[in-house]
């Protein structure tokens, strides 16, 4: 029995560094490395950043996981009007 193959579409998107930077609130930062893990039961996207926001790497240690919280105020008609990183908290700039 001839079984039909499943047509398949999908394409090569790209992203500026700093462009997922500014998501984040950590303008100024450095993208080390960027991992797909496809583990079920989802897969995850996983970055390496460096950023005087996020804790101090110790060499020859693992980098430590962060986990980045953002505030959002609504307006009246429901639209976000401001998005702020509240953790890490900014250190500013050293």
């Amino acid at each position: 029995m001839y079984k039909k193959k499943r047509k398949i579409f999908g394409g090569r998107i790209e992203l500026d560094t700093k462009f997922l930077l500014k998501i984040f609130d950590l303008e100024g930062g450095e993208i080390h490395s960027i991992q797909l893990d496809d583990y079920l039961p989802h897969k995850t996207i996983t970055l390496v950043i460096e950023h005087s926001d996020l804790p101090e790497v110790t060499p020859r240690f693992p980098v430590p996981d962060v986990l980045i919280t953002h505030q959002i105020t609504y307006g009246d008609n429901g639209v976000p009007t401001r998005i702020e990183r509240v953790d890490p908290p900014k250190r500013g700039k050293k």
